[in-house]
């Protein structure tokens, strides 16, 4: 997975948000569909656009080892994927 450093490539993310090195990584990576250069945190996500960057991610990175299958199970992810959009 890339590492981001430098200034940031979105314009309402500043350095001091706890999410300013994921959220231009996963611009950088096309993990978003995003054309006007601007994250918008504080948008609400919809479960089509969660599970669109899960697909995305499966498609550039694979599935995860079986290792790491046993810490993130599907389950645990959808739980967290669900968890976070319902809030």
């Amino acid at each position: 997975i890339a590492v981001f450093q430098g200034k940031s490539l979105l314009k309402d993310v500043p350095e001091s948000s706890w999410f300013y090195r994921f959220a231009n990584v996963a611009y950088q990576e096309k993990l978003l569909d995003i054309s006007s250069g601007k994250f918008l945190p504080s948008q609400e996500v919809s479960r089509a656009e969660a599970v669109r960057l899960v697909g995305k991610l499966i498609e550039k990175y694979g599935m995860p080892s079986q290792r790491s299958a046993q810490v993130f199970s599907p389950q645990s992810l959808w739980s967290a994927i669900l968890k976070l959009i319902s809030n």
